[in-house]
Formats: C-alpha cells, structure tokens, sequence
C-alpha cells in the first residue's frame, strides 16, 4: 500500500472519509476536524484502509 499526501480543508476531507467508510453524505457534518490535523489513509488499487483521522497529537501546547 502507498500513502498519499493531501493538504486540503475540512469539507474535502468530510466527504473524503464519507467515501471511505461507505458512509451517506448527510453525516459528513457529524464530525468536528481540528484546525492542522493530520490523516493517514494507506491506498493500493481500490482497497482503502484509514490508520489515524483527524490526529493532533503533534499539536500540544
């Protein structure tokens, strides 16, 4: 599997992990994203697998 980076805001990756979990677009506004979170989705062909979404773990003040 290949990660890919992309650099976007909130409702590209609303709809984005819509897709992915399979998921009808009405809940895309259900999960609040945190201003410089970071997401990992693993990619090979059409197969799919979130490691972390919405992480801010490099963010502590």
């Amino acid at each position: 599997m290949k990660p890919y980076l992309l650099v976007t805001h909130g409702t590209l990756l609303r709809n984005m992990l819509a897709y992915l979990r399979k998921e009808p677009l009405e809940k895309v506004w259900c999960e609040a994203y945190k201003p410089t979170a970071l997401s990992l989705v693993m990619a090979e062909e059409a197969e799919f697998e979130i490691k972390y979404w919405n992480d801010t773990i490099h963010d502590k003040e």
